[in-house]
C-alpha cells in the first residue's frame, strides 16, 4: 500500500523541488540585476515551500521503515 503513495508522492516531490529552484534563481537573477522578477514568483515560492514541507514529511513517514532499519541501524524485533 506504501508503494502505491509513494509513486504518487515521489513524482510531486520532485516537482516541488524544482519548483523552489527555479524560483531561487529568479531571485539570483534578480540579485544580479538581470531581470525583475514578477511579483507571484514570491508567492509561488512561499506556496510551494509549505506544500514542500508537509510533502517532506510524508515521504518520511511512509519510508520510516526503511529509515529505522538502514540509516538508524534498528533492525526489528523477530517474532
Amino acid at each position: 500500500m506504501k508503494s502505491k503513495y509513494l509513486k504518487f508522492l515521489n513524482p510531486v516531490l520532485f516537482l516541488s523541488i524544482l519548483i523552489q529552484l527555479v524560483t531561487i534563481a529568479f531571485f539570483k537573477m534578480e540579485d544580479f540585476g538581470w531581470i525583475s522578477a514578477p511579483s507571484w514568483i514570491s508567492d509561488m515560492h512561499t506556496i510551494n515551500g509549505t506544500v514542500f514541507s508537509i510533502l517532506v514529511i510524508a515521504h518520511i513517514i511512509l519510508n520510516w521503515g526503511w529509515i529505522k532499519s538502514t540509516i538508524l541501524g534498528i533492525k526489528p524485533k523477530a517474532k
